[in-house]
């Protein structure tokens, strides 16, 4: 139980909770390669030229049981939801060098706090020393979507610099986001906001895709969701 000392209360204050060394690397490695494998035969090219997939609760389970890791997926569940409660996967997605903005994944509000999913994100290498892993706001989830981003110009984005065995758990409803880009990239933003032609702008967008890819990335990610069985 060590491990998941304070879960409860973080995700409740914070909205996010990180197990280190949650599981050994040679078992991620091995993870690595079957992800962008299933990647390779089922994904789908996304904005920047990244490549993502759904996961089926059925292929989520196999994932689980390649990370041998139902006991401390019981620690979690124990402590979030209570010993008698039973909880389901509802799926999940693998990315591969995939970049996204601020986001949350749910808009919804939960009067009570037992019944929400939760998520988990597994980056299948070291992200303590460049900036493409997962960024947060902490405390966001308490707030609505758009009240969530005006806390960004009051709140402190914090970055998690995880490591490869690392699991991190995080309310759905928190504002986060899987890179941080430069000022370059924003200034795309803008230009595409602004600039209202089509072919000048798909031309634009295939320039920064191209430069985007031509950058030395390695970032695979396996993201599942959890929930009571209703």
């Amino acid at each position: 139980m060590k491990r998941v000392y304070g879960l409860k209360e973080s995700m409740k204050k914070n909205g996010f909770f990180i197990i280190e060394n949650a599981f050994s690397k040679e078992k991620l490695l091995k993870i690595k390669e079957k992800l962008e494998s299933h990647l390779e035969l089922e994904g789908i090219e996304r904005r920047w030229g990244g490549v993502s997939c759904g996961l089926s609760p059925v292929e989520n389970e196999k994932y689980l049981d390649l990370l041998e890791s139902s006991n401390l997926f019981d620690e979690i569940n124990r402590e979030l939801y209570g010993a008698d409660k039973k909880v389901i996967s509802l799926g999940g997605f693998t990315h591969y060098n995939i970049p996204s903005s601020w986001h949350t994944d749910e808009y919804k509000e939960y009067k009570d706090i037992e019944a929400l999913p939760y998520r988990v994100a597994i980056y299948m290498q070291d992200h303590q020393e460049n900036r493409q892993g997962l960024w947060v706001v902490p405390n966001s989830h308490k707030s609505f979507f758009m009240k969530a981003r005006l806390s960004l110009l009051f709140k402190k984005d914090l970055y998690t610099k995880s490591k490869l065995g690392d699991l991190i758990l995080f309310d759905l409803r928190l504002l986060h986001r899987g890179w941080k880009p430069s000022i370059y990239y924003y200034f795309s933003y803008l230009f595409s906001f602004l600039i209202q032609h089509k072919k000048l702008n798909r031309a634009y967008r295939f320039f920064l895709k191209n430069k985007y890819r031509r950058q030395k990335k390695d970032k695979t990610s396996l993201f599942m969701t959890f929930a009571l069985a209703q």
